[in-house]
């Protein structure tokens, strides 16, 4: 259940590679275009 009315996040890195490791790691998964989700939020973070 969402808190807020916020659904996603566009965030520019100087190290995409590390940053997608990083987000993976944290338990988001890489899903298409650049996107990260949860299974319970669906697409969050771009």
């Amino acid at each position: 259940m969402p808190l807020h009315r916020l659904t996603s996040v566009t965030i520019g890195v100087p190290n995409v590679a590390e940053t997608a490791a990083y987000y993976t790691e944290f338990g988001l998964t890489p899903q298409q275009d650049g996107w990260f989700g949860s299974r319970e939020g669906g697409r969050q973070l771009r």
